[in-house]
């Protein structure tokens, strides 16, 4: 099952987003390949068991629970990161550990370069996982919890769904491979490599960059991929979703509403939905975006109270009086809005109160809450 909706000939959904399951910290122990993957690792750096159990174990599992079924990127959708990355790391160690240790570190300590290598051919591109989604938290049925953010913390229990935004801008995203590589390391692994400052610079390069990170060193150091590990191994984890069914009818007009505001920004010269781009997000006029959907769609009454009850849990924006308010800063709607040109909200609700709904897991106070009492 791909991660976005399937398209119809329209171009509008024909299907929900599925929802997985997060993976549980006891599944990643159970995945056929990853003890001996660890076994391989162990073995080439050699370091005493205590420090392996400390710094390398909770690596590798950190990043299985953080990156989840998460894609490469984009363009590589059928490859989930953590596998990618995890092979990579041990290909890379296995070949480079002998050389290390028999060229005495290339004047760092052999050990801790060996960590500095590894984990940065682990977490190289990181921060390309979230380049073009947004991952929202959700209960079983669907229904927006709260958005996910890599930075504050990894994803324990529960369900999630994957949702499409505009790129964000490569610049951006190759500060994130650093900020998402704090939070998968070990604080013991990173305290490690920051012990030796110009060690740590070359790490902090080369998650960007990693052959050109590790160019001060006398040898060509290359990161290697799956393909260059003598051993097949096996790092799947079955990916449990679910259909959010009562979702269904919400997510085709929320697609079908992206689908309207580019098409007026592109100059159609047919009568659109009615939007204004104000300081506090883009507020759409809800009943007569949904008259349009539902004229469009021979919809009648059922459609079109179906909808207005669950746009709210999708998580894409705040349900607030007759509009929905949608953060034009999360790049939900795809298309860039350009500049705001009021700044008179016709909402109560304001994008720091939005923002907190989307960390702090009260979404449904702020999402659904204030149609109450703007009535």
């Amino acid at each position: 099952m791909d991660f976005f909706l399937s398209k119809s000939a329209d171009s509008v959904p024909s299907e929900p987003l599925p929802i997985f399951k997060v993976i549980q910290p006891y599944q990643v122990e159970l995945i056929s390949g990853y003890g001996p993957l660890l076994k391989k690792v162990s073995d080439a750096v050699g370091v005493p068991e205590q420090v392996f159990d400390m710094v390398y174990k909770p690596m590798f599992k950190s990043l299985v629970l953080f990156c989840q079924h998460l894609p490469m990127d984009q363009k590589q959708k059928d490859q989930c990161f953590y596998e990618h990355g995890l092979k990579r790391a041990a290909a890379t160690i296995i070949y480079y550990a002998p050389l290390i240790k028999s060229n005495n570190g290339y004047g760092f300590d052999s050990d801790r370069l060996m960590y500095a290598l590894c984990s940065a051919a682990m977490l190289h591109g990181v921060g390309n996982i979230l380049q073009q989604i947004s991952v929202e938290q959700t209960d079983r049925s669907g229904f927006y919890l709260k958005t996910w953010y890599p930075n504050i913390s990894i994803m324990e229990e529960g369900f999630y769904r994957i949702r499409p935004t505009r790129v964000s801008p490569q610049a951006f995203i190759d500060k994130m491979n650093l900020i998402y590589a704090q939070v998968i390391l070990p604080s013991e692994g990173l305290a490690w490599i920051m012990e030796d400052p110009r060690l740590y610079l070359i790490w902090e390069k080369a998650l960007i960059d990693f052959n050109s990170g590790f160019d001060e060193l006398e040898a060509e150091i290359v990161i290697k991929e799956a393909h260059d590990l003598d051993e097949i191994f096996d790092l799947s984890i079955e990916r449990l979703s679910l259909e959010a069914a009562e979702l269904a009818e919400a997510e085709k007009f929320w697609s079908w509403l992206k689908e309207q505001v580019e098409k007026q920004q592109d100059g159609s010269p047919q009568k659109g939905v009615s939007y204004e781009n104000l300081t506090n997000g883009v507020h759409f006029d809800l009943d007569q975006a949904i008259n349009l959907y539902a004229t469009s769609n021979n919809g009648g009454v059922l459609l079109k109270r179906r909808i207005k009850e669950t746009v709210g849990r999708l998580g894409v924006g705040v349900v607030s009086g007759n509009y929905l308010v949608v953060d034009s800063g999360t790049g939900l709607l795809e298309k860039d809005m350009g500049s705001v040109y009021s700044v008179q909200s016709q909402s109560a609700i304001t994008s720091s109160e939005q923002f907190c709904a989307r960390v702090g897991g009260v979404a449904l106070q702020f999402m659904l809450g204030h149609t109450s009492h703007k009535k």
